[in-house]
């Protein structure tokens, strides 16, 4: 995926869905290049959506790898899938 599928993402699911929250509530995403491209940053801007900024090679700061730790975790902890289909 590049910047201009990323902000077709933006489009059609997070800018919707943003206009129902907490004007408060801010995005956090990896400062992979699509996410930060400078196209990305203004349609953000223009939508009022407003996003943490994160130093660059920021292990510690990536929220989504330590989502997906957890989400592997309580996959295999709890739900213990049997087949592929139960995934």
């Amino acid at each position: 995926m590049n910047s201009a599928g990323f902000i077709e993402v933006l489009e059609n699911g997070l800018i919707p869905y943003t206009q129902h929250l907490n004007p408060s509530q801010r995005l956090m995403q990896d400062n992979d290049p699509k996410h930060s491209s400078k196209k990305v940053k203004e349609r953000l801007e223009a939508n009022k959506i407003n996003w943490l900024k994160t130093p660059p090679e920021s292990p510690d700061l990536n929220p989504i790898e330590n989502l997906w730790h957890e989400l592997k975790e309580y996959v295999r902890r709890v739900v213990q899938p049997q087949r592929k289909e139960e995934l």
